[in-house]
This record gives structure tokens, sequence and C-alpha cells, in this order.
């Protein structure tokens, strides 16, 4: 069947969440879809999931979802997903991070719901499941993250670890070289990756 299904009469389990439905569309997410290996062995999509599949936010923006509904970050609220990490809404609550808008990573929160402030889920499109956090381990980044910002080095540096020697030099004359070593000691760590990319 098309996009432009009718509800009502497409009964089944939808491959996004799981659940059953009476009021379902027979149809694939979309033509491009790739995230097959993340979804339910379903047969329709649910009248709740497909909204969210029809809206390109969610795709293509990080944002929190919580009791009193979806917050998209924008320039506005640039800081969305740092301030959700640092201080958690009431749950359940869901956070999403993109790195680049282009794959639906959120997919798989439907099975990761967050019911704790202390420790939670947070989905990306660079993972293949939501990275568990703990608030209290965002708390310890905090300063790391905050001193290595003053001294402008560039995410894709606190992401590989490929500090110049120039970085290096500068970083004995100041005294700071524990800072590259705590750095390049959280590379590869999924956490820090949401971190470093949720303070910039």
């Amino acid at each position: 069947m098309g996009h432009d299904a009718q509800p009502g009469v497409d009964s089944g389990v939808c491959y996004v969440c799981g659940r059953h439905t009476d009021t379902g569309w027979e149809e694939s997410p979309s033509e491009n879809f790739t995230a097959w290996s993340q979804v339910y062995r379903g047969t329709v999509m649910c009248e709740w999931c497909r909204p969210i599949f029809k809206n390109r936010q969610f795709r293509q923006r990080s944002w929190v979802a919580c009791r009193t509904g979806v917050q998209f970050a924008d320039a506005e609220h640039r800081t969305l997903i740092w301030d959700t990490l640092c201080e958690p809404p009431e749950p359940p609550y869901c956070a999403y991070i993109t790195a680049g808008g282009q794959k639906q990573g959120w997919i798989v929160l439907g099975r990761y719901p967050s019911t704790s402030r202390e420790r939670f889920w947070v989905g990306t499109d660079w993972t293949d499941r939501p990275v568990l956090i703990e608030r209290a381990w965002v708390h310890e980044q905090a300063p790391l993250l905050d001193r290595m910002r003053e001294r402008k080095t560039p995410k894709q540096v606190l992401l590989d670890g490929q500090f110049s020697s120039g970085a290096w030099s500068k970083a004995m004359a100041e005294g700071w070289t524990d800072d590259i070593e705590a750095v390049l000691s959280r590379v590869g760590n999924p956490r820090w990756e949401v971190v470093v990319r949720a303070h910039s």
C-alpha cells in the first residue's frame, strides 16, 4: 500500500514499537530506509509511530520527549541535550542526539525508555543501541569539557584524540597535559562521545 493508505483496515504488529494495532498502515517507512535490523518483525506501522516517521525533525535534529511533550534542539535550545543529561526530566522520557541527521537512530528508543533520573538511555545515530549514562558521570566530565572548550579544542579532537604537536607543546608549557591524557583515556567510549556532542 502507498504512503497515503488510510488507517483502520490494517491490523497487525507495528514493526517499530512491537505493539498490536487495528488501525495501522501496511507500508514501509520509506524507500531509502536502512534500519531494518533495529525494528520488530511486524507487518504494519501503527498510528503512534507513523507520525514520527513522517516528521523529519525526529531524524534530523536532537530532541527530548517527556510527559509534557517533545522539545527539539535548535538555536533557542542549543544546550537542550546537555541540560537534559545534567538534570533529566521526571521519567519516563527519551533523549536522542544526532551526529548527521540522516539515520533513523531513534527507532530503538521505543524499547529503552528512561525510567530513572540517575541512570538513563540516550539514543544516537552512530551506535546500534542507546547508550546507558549515569547523571553523576556526566557531572564528573563537565569540568574537563569546560576546560577544553576554554582552550578552543575542536570537538573532533575530543572525539578522536588526534592532538597536534602544537597542542601538546602548549599543554606542556602551560601544565595541562593531564587533561589531554584524560581525554585520550575516554576516546572510544560511547558515553564520552555523547557528552562531547551534547556539550559542544
